[in-house]
């Protein structure tokens, strides 16, 4: 990533490509440490590595049937592509 010991959530949310919305749900809801400074909220360099190693360990197995159930739901709303 880079040598910054912490970020702005606007740096996270672009570090994760993920919107600015999501960003401050990661963190307000803690799944994602930050602190606050005065006013600002900072997230550590380790959080996020923390977050990426955690979400890094699912099971693809899961994952795989998970996009099996959206495709099937995505297949009857529109029909079989």
């Amino acid at each position: 990533m880079t040598d910054q010991l912490v970020y702005t959530v606007l740096e996270m949310a672009r570090l994760l490509k993920v919107s600015r919305g999501s960003a401050y749900e990661l963190v307000n809801s803690g799944v994602i440490r930050s602190v606050r400074v005065q006013r600002s909220i900072r997230v550590p360099h380790s959080a996020v590595l923390e977050f990426l190693g955690e979400n890094s360990n699912a099971d693809p197995k899961a994952g795989a049937a998970t996009n099996t159930a959206l495709n099937d739901q995505e297949e009857d709303r529109h029909g079989p592509s």
